[in-house]
C-alpha cells in the first residue's frame, strides 16, 4: 500500500441503517436506503417453498407445545369483520410473533442456520479463536480446499454498493486465484440450492466498490484490493465460487464442494429484479381514487344506507327479522331506522 493510502482503510464507523436496509450517503451528503445484496434476488425468486416450509414447523411445533397453541388461541388477532381496534390488534400481532418465535424455536428450525453461522465464523479469514469440536472437520476440510486450489484470500466480510440498482452488503469472501483473477467467494451449508438467488446476489458483489460509511467515498474493487495489497487484477465478472460445506453430523465428516455460479446471467436477473423491485415502490403506480367519476361515499352512503334499511324493514315479514336486521346494522342505526322498524314490528303485531 502506498504511503499516500496509510490510515485510509483504518476501522470506519458501523453501516446505520433503517428497517434493516443500509443506508448509503449520496454525492449530495443525504442517505439513501439500498436494497441488501442478499434480498434483491427475492424480486424474482419463487418462495412458496419456503413458506410451506415455515407452516409446516410451524404445524409440528403447536402440536408439541400445547401452551403456546392455548396462547395463541386467546389472542383477539384477526382480520375479518370482527377485527379489533389497531392498538389491540397490533399488541396481539405482536405476542404471537413472540409465541411463533419459541414455538419455532422448540422444533430446532434454526439448527441448520445457526450451525452455518459457526462455520462462517471459523472459516474467516484469520480468525484464531476457538473452533467448536462439533466443526473441526468441517473448518479443516475449508482450509485443505483453499490449500489445494491455491486460493489467496484476500478479504473476507466486505461491505460493498452497488450505485447503478442501489444496493448494497457485505459477502463473504474475495478470493484471488492466479489463472482467474480476483473471484467473489461464498459458504454456504444449506441443503437448497437458490439458483437465482444466489447469482443475483453474488453478480451483485462483483459489480460494486468498497464502501466507506464513514465519509461515503467509494473505491472499484480492483482499485481497492491494488491500493491496500498491492494486488493487480479484475474481478471476475462471469463466475463466482460458492463453496458447500458439509456438516460433520452423526458420524459424517467434513467435506467442501466447489460450484461455480454464472454471475454474467446473474446481473441481467440482477437489474430485472431491480426494476420488479423499483415499479413495485412507484408512486405513479399507486391505486387511487379517481376524480373523473361520482363516488358512493360519506353523507351520500349514509343517506342511500338509511333508505336500503328502511325500505327492508318496511317488507320484512315477522318481527323476528327486524330483531336480525337491527343488530346486524347496530353500529349505523338511527331514529329513522328506529320509527321504520316501530312501524313494521305495530303492522306485524296487528295482523296476529
Amino acid at each position: 500500500m502506498s504511503d499516500d493510502m496509510d490510515g485510509f482503510f483504518d476501522e470506519v464507523d458501523e453501516i446505520e441503517r433503517k428497517n434493516g436496509e443500509p443506508l448509503i450517503i449520496q454525492p449530495d451528503g443525504t442517505r439513501r436506503a439500498y436494497t441488501r445484496s442478499s434480498s434483491l434476488g427475492d424480486y424474482l425468486t419463487d418462495n412458496a417453498f419456503l413458506e410451506a416450509w415455515h407452516m409446516r414447523n410451524l404445524a409440528v411445533a403447536l402440536g408439541r407445545r400445547r401452551d403456546l397453541a392455548d396462547l395463541c388461541a386467546i389472542e383477539p388477532y384477526t382480520t375479518g369483520f370482527a377485527e379489533p381496534d389497531k392498538p389491540t390488534k397490533k399488541a396481539s400481532a405482536a405476542r404471537l410473533d413472540s409465541y411463533i418465535e419459541r414455538a419455532l424455536d422448540s422444533v430446532v428450525i434454526s439448527e441448520r442456520a445457526d450451525r452455518g453461522t459457526v462455520v462462517h465464523a471459523v472459516t474467516e479469514m484469520d480468525y484464531e479463536g476457538y473452533i467448536p469440536i462439533s466443526v473441526i472437520t468441517e473448518e479443516a476440510a475449508f482450509q485443505e480446499c483453499m490449500a489445494i486450489n491455491d486460493i489467496l484470500r484476500v478479504e473476507s466480510e466486505l461491505f460493498v454498493v452497488n450505485d447503478e440498482l442501489q444496493v448494497a452488503g457485505t459477502f463473504d469472501h474475495l478470493f484471488h486465484i492466479a489463472e482467474f483473477g480476483l473471484v467473489i467467494g461464498d459458504t454456504k451449508n444449506g441443503r437448497n440450492a437458490n439458483n437465482l438467488g444466489f447469482a443475483c446476489q453474488f453478480a451483485n458483489y462483483s459489480r460494486s466498490s468498497w464502501y466507506n460509511p464513514s465519509t461515503g467515498e467509494r473505491i472499484p474493487m480492483n482499485e481497492y484490493v491494488k491500493a491496500r495489497y498491492g494486488i493487480d487484477g479484475e474481478v471476475n465478472q462471469d463466475f463466482a465460487l460458492l463453496l458447500s460445506v458439509k456438516a460433520a453430523i452423526d458420524g459424517g465428516i467434513g467435506e467442501v464442494k466447489i460450484s461455480e455460479v454464472d454471475i454474467a446471467w446473474g446481473y441481467e436477473a440482477c437489474k430485472l429484479a431491480a426494476q420488479v423491485r423499483d415499479f413495485r415502490n412507484s408512486e405513479a403506480g399507486k391505486v387511487l381514487q379517481t376524480k373523473r367519476l361520482k363516488h358512493v361515499k360519506g353523507a351520500a352512503a349514509k343517506k342511500l344506507a338509511t333508505k336500503a334499511i328502511c325500505d327492508r324493514l318496511a317488507v320484512t315479514e315477522s318481527v323476528e327479522m327486524l330483531k336480525v336486521i337491527w343488530r346486524h346494522y347496530k353500529p349505523i342505526w338511527n331514529d329513522e331506522m328506529t320509527a321504520a322498524y316501530v312501524a313494521r314490528r305495530d303492522e306485524l303485531e296487528a295482523s296476529l
